[in-house]
């Protein structure tokens, strides 16, 4: 056909198990050409609505003029082929050149094209794709087009049945594309429409064609949504997770040689609030791909699964014409749940009413508080299970006093809980208040009572109310039934700290505490000799160290501590008596002089490098037979440095003395002293002791084993007194550690006693003797010693401990007061301690802790007396107030009286005395002068 376009449109079909029969078409009428894949037979037409393709064919030029027709050989097809017959529809008449039909070959799909006058190219959509002809294949005028099936059928189609012009003999062009690009490309950029059968007719050719796809009439699929809550939140500004509007639910076909799906069809729904659960339906839905490939089976889909559900596809549809068609099916099933809460009263309602939930009886945290404004809320989005356990919840209501409360319902249904008032009395309690001080005394304060840090009452405490109130008949509980807080407050006192301490219940305390005044106590170090690196200063307040500090070079060897409490209480009379201390440096001599008031100077005066010298006892003990004498060894840090022998002759006993405590003056650690025994045959030796308190050496007879009765031995025991003698003396002997024996020792007795019948082994066959030790009964105001010797055995020595005594000393003054007075306390004489008396202190002290004798053997008693240094303008005077008291009275002393005329200077009196001389002389010549007239 010259000047005509012709549009071509490709469906592959790829899907099939058998060749596609084709009935045969007869002018007049119009003809339906489906696979025979469905069907029985080719006489049999299909029942399907089909779906259909239109599509236009465009130009068709001319072969080259040769105009060679080449034979075709027969076109073998796959076993899974279709072949789709076209026909025209409503377009011109052009009878010359008519498409026949579609076809695919092994992914080749084949275009036949009958017409008259020769055709090499085929142009798809002339305004968009030209498909450029991989291959054509022309057959000689009116011969067929034979196809021959995977199982050998053959079927021929003529040209002339196609082509109704009879000017000339019409042929066949077949035109071959590769299915898998070119016609792809083309299919997707065409437009396909869903018609119904057309209407029985003539054959008309034309521009136009169409070929028809098998369908199903319909598939249906199901939407569930499950397991929502009963009841959905009323309240829209609730961040709840609620159905949505609309889904999309998807047709997937599946093509299993291909391995591949395709969305068949989409439909978006609309969601109503009732829809819970309803069904889908595509109608004339395709059974093959537009390649030719049929859907093995089908299933549905999702597009996107909805806020808070989760999706689960069912069903596989190999067969929708004989298998149930509403198998498939999308379900969400929602994740999270609400749970409705509702309260409601019997009787007066609170104000609000807090509840709290609960997962499988354990505290989740969240709560929930309702008030007047809406008595009903929600618990929102809550997780619905725990792995795979399904969670219970439950709620409980926090306590309202004054209410019983029954919970009904469940998580489903929701909860209800109702709180009918209980009618009683409101309860009444009081509260106390007592006000303390610490320091001086005001004459009152104001208190307020809260009540919710509202206030609800006010007192003045004062000496006339003993300085205590109760705030009576006040309410327990509010409006709420909630316990009502009642706190005090007092009124801000200047110059006082205030402390609240106590409860409702017991009442309430408040201690006024005066502001205690601080002081700073100064320290110097003076060095006299080589000056040291550094020196570390103890503070000390009543004996006990509160600070600390190191002077040296680089704070010029001073400091000054500050902030110090005066008082430990602002109501202690006396003040804290802070002093210093200098640790030890080695090689000096400290001294520490002055007071807290003028402060402390540290003098340190070196002295003569020496080593500290000390002293080890040792006595040799004999049980059994004693010997004649034995070597002893010292030994310092191991090593042996001194011998002595110990015998009868120096009593067992021996003293090393003047060695050396260590080896150099500069080291801190002591040499440590031992004492060793050469061997004594017959005999066990045992070392007990240290090198402070002496070693002692006990030698024991070997005992040997015999059939004999044990030995029978004695033990002396005497009392001696140092100080006062008492009356008695309780000993108690022991035996191995175990009281075997008791004597009383007094004047009766001359404080003597031997203990007889003493067995020196417990059993004959014992080797090791028994060791015999003493106790005496503790006897008050004596130090006991206990001393054992071969001779005359234990002596226990008790020793009178010096009795201690107090010395106060008063300070008073007769005139003007002095700002202090330094007092001296002498001890036969010789000065033992110093105080500065002054106004911090009252003018008063204590030496305490005084010994009364200098030994307990002392028949004189020290005499304590006090001094004062001099106080410049007053006389002092010192007393016996008591026994061991003074009182030192200060009187001041009065001024010489001031002469008439002020002295000018001695030049000056010397010249009134020379002039005075000069007149006294002229006067007396000139009276004697005028004697002398008188006389003539």
């Amino acid at each position: 056909m010259k000047n005509k376009k012709i549009v071509l449109f490709m469906a592959v079909f790829l899907i099939m198990s058998q060749i596609v029969s084709l009935t045969s078409m007869a002018v007049g009428k119009t003809t339906e050409y489906n696979t025979l894949a469905p069907l029985a037979n080719s006489d049999n037409k299909s029942q399907h609505n089909n779906e259909e393709v239109k599509l236009a064919l465009s130009r068709i030029s001319k072969l080259d003029a040769t105009n060679k027709m080449p034979t075709l050989g027969k076109y073998t097809l796959e076993s899974d082929y279709v072949v789709l017959e076209l026909e025209s529809i409503n377009l011109s008449k052009n009878k010359g050149t008519v498409m026949g039909f579609v076809y695919t070959i092994e992914g080749v799909t084949h275009i036949a094209v009958a017409s008259i006058d020769p055709i090499d190219t085929l142009v798809i959509n002339t305004d968009t794709i030209l498909l450029p002809n991989s291959k054509v294949d022309l057959l000689p005028p009116k011969a067929p087009l034979v196809i021959e099936s995977s199982d050998k059928m053959l079927k021929e189609y003529k040209p002339q049945d196609y082509v109704k012009s009879k000017l000339n003999d019409p042929h066949w062009t077949v035109f071959k594309f590769n299915s898998d690009d070119t016609l792809e490309k083309a299919l997707e950029s065409l437009n396909f429409t869903v018609k119904s059968e057309v209407d029985k007719g003539d054959w008309i050719q034309g521009e136009s064609y169409r070929f028809k796809i098998p369908t199903y009439p319909k598939i249906e699929a199901n939407k569930v949504f499950a397991q929502e809550p009963r009841q959905w939140p009323s309240d829209d500004s609730l961040d709840v997770l609620r159905r949505p509007d609309k889904v999309i639910l998807q047709l997937i076909g599946h093509v299993t040689s291909q391995n591949k799906s395709y969305v068949v069809r989409e439909a978006e729904i609309a969601v109503g609030t009732a829809d819970l659960e309803f069904t889908q339906t595509w109608l004339k839905v395709p059974k093959y791909n537009l390649f030719g490939k049929k859907y093995d089976y089908f299933t549905v889909d999702e597009k996107t699964v909805p806020e808070g559900y989760t999706k689960v596809v069912t069903g596989n549809l190999a067969e929708p014409d004989s298998e149930d068609s509403t198998s498939l099916m999308v379900t969400n099933t929602y994740n999270k749940i609400h749970i409705k809460v509702t309260k409601t009263w019997n009787g007066t309602p609170a104000a609000s009413v807090t509840f709290k939930l609960l997962a499988n009886n354990v505290d989740t945290g969240e709560t929930l508080t309702l008030t007047q404004a809406n008595w009903t809320g929600y618990f929102i989005n809550l997780d619905k299970y725990d792995g795979q356990e399904l969670i219970e919840y439950t709620i409980e209501e926090s306590e309202l006093v004054g209410y019983e409360s029954v919970i009904t319902g469940s998580q489903e249904e929701g909860f209800t809980i109702t709180n009918t008032q209980e009618i009683a009395q409101p309860e009444k309690i009081d509260v106390a208040v007592e006000k303390f001080w610490q320091g001086k005394v005001l004459e009152n304060v104001t208190i307020n009572l809260l009540a919710e840090d509202k206030l609800a009452g006010t007192i003045e405490l004062s000496e006339s109310n003993n300085w205590k109130h109760v705030f009576t008949d006040l309410d327990k509980v509010n409006a709420s039934g909630d316990e009502i807080q009642y706190t005090v407050e007092e009124i801000k006192v200047e110059g006082y700290k205030t402390e609240i301490t106590g409860t409702q219940g017991d009442g309430f305390m408040v201690t006024n505490t005066q502001e205690i005044p601080l002081i700073s106590v100064a320290v110097e170090k003076v060095w006299l000799g080589k000056v040291g690196d550094k020196v570390t200063v103890n503070l000390l307040a009543d004996g006990k160290q509160v600070d600390t500090v190191d002077l040296s070079k680089d704070n010029s060897w001073k400091h000054s501590f500050s902030k110090l409490p005066a008082v430990n209480k602002i109501s202690d009379e006396k003040k804290i008596e802070y002093k210093v201390e200098e640790l030890k440096v080695e090689g000096y001599k400290t001294e520490i002089t002055g007071s807290q008031e003028e402060g402390f100077i540290v003098t340190n005066t070196e002295e003569e490098a020496e080593p500290v010298k000390t002293e080890v006892r040792v006595a040799v003990v004999w049980v059994g037979k004693v010997g004649d004498k034995v070597t002893i060894n010292l030994l310092a840090d191991g090593k042996k440095v001194d011998t002595v022998d110990l015998s009868k002759d120096n009593s067992w006993k021996h003293s090393f003395s003047k060695l050396p405590a260590v080896n150099k003056i500069t080291d801190k650690k002591k040499i440590e002293y031992t004492v060793e025994e050469l061997k004594v045959d017959g005999y066990k030796t045992e070392i007990t002791g240290n090198q402070e308190e002496g070693f002692t050496i006990t030698n024991t007879e070997d005992v040997p084993v015999t059939p004999n009765t044990p030995i029978k031995g004695k033990l002396n025991v005497k009392k001696v007194w140092i100080g006062k003698v008492g009356d008695k003396a309780t000993i108690n002997l022991l035996a191995d550690g175990v009281k075997v024996d008791t004597v009383v020792l007094s004047k009766s007795n001359n404080w003597k006693h031997t203990f007889m019948g003493l067995p020196n082994v417990n059993k004959i066959t014992d080797k090791k003797p028994i060791v015999y030790t003493l106790e005496e009964v503790k006897q008050e105001g004596y130090k006991t010693n206990i001393t054992l010797s071969q001779e005359e055995g234990f002596t226990v020595t008790n020793t009178e401990k010096i009795p201690l005594i107090p010395i106060d000393v008063e300070k008073v003054w007769i005139g003007k007061v002095g700002d202090k007075a330094t007092i001296n306390l002498l001890a036969d004489g010789k000065k033992i301690d110093t105080i500065v008396l002054s106004k911090t202190n009252d003018w008063k002290h204590t030496f305490a802790n005084l010994p009364t004798v200098n030994k307990i053997s002392d028949e004189k008693k020290i005499e304590y007396t006090v001094e004062e240094v001099k106080l410049e303008g007053y006389k002092a005077k010192i007393t016996r107030t008591q026994k061991y008291g003074f009182k030192i009275t200060n009187t001041e002393e009065s001024k010489p009286s001031k002469p008439i005329l002020p002295s000018t200077g001695s030049k000056s009196a010397d010249f009134l005395i020379v002039l005075a001389l000069v007149f006294l002389v002229v006067g007396v010549l000139l009276m004697k002068k005028r004697g002398s007239k008188k006389d003539l």
